[in-house]
């Protein structure tokens, strides 16, 4: 389970407590939508995952004003070719913890991002429903690759570098 202080801006400055960063970001920036999602990536002998929360700044309804995004990058086992959907549930299981997290301290999270396309020409697709099934029934909307989900989109460029 992701604790409190294991997140970072993307500066790399600490933050302390991710509860109290979000609630005081909220307080000083109008229109937040909060957004979850992780990625990971298979180094040598471990995975690399980064769990993004993403503060979409919705602006004035017509244009946004961009995201500020934070993030906990962490290791895992390594997950080989054929373990990989056992990898896609690990990340939205993540996701989704740092959701209720959030959700339980008051914070609302409009979307949880997975990084899993619908289409069944990926084979990562077969991890689809059970992703959904995962998001939707602790409470939570979800996007997919399909519709553009740019917090794990972050998260990605986070595991590589």
């Amino acid at each position: 389970m992701i604790e409190i202080c294991d997140f970072r801006k993307s500066s790399g400055k600490h933050i302390p407590d991710i509860v109290e960063y979000v609630k005081d970001y909220m307080k000083t920036h109008n229109n937040i939508d909060v957004i979850v999602g992780t990625d990971s990536q298979v180094h040598g002998s471990r995975t690399t995952f980064s769990t993004v929360i993403g503060l979409y700044d919705c602006g004035d309804g017509e244009y946004g004003h961009g995201m500020h995004c934070i993030t906990h990058k962490w290791y895992g086992q390594k997950y080989t070719k054929d373990q990989k959907l056992l990898r896609l549930d690990k990340e939205v299981e993540e996701s989704v913890n740092v959701a209720i997290l959030l959700r339980d301290h008051g914070i609302k999270v409009k979307y949880i991002d997975i990084d899993i396309s619908p289409n069944p020409k990926h084979k990562s697709s077969q991890a689809h429903p059970g992703a959904v099934a995962r998001v939707t029934g602790n409470g939570f909307d979800y996007r997919d690759k399909s519709h553009g989900a740019c917090v794990t989109r972050f998260a990605d460029f986070q595991v590589k570098k």
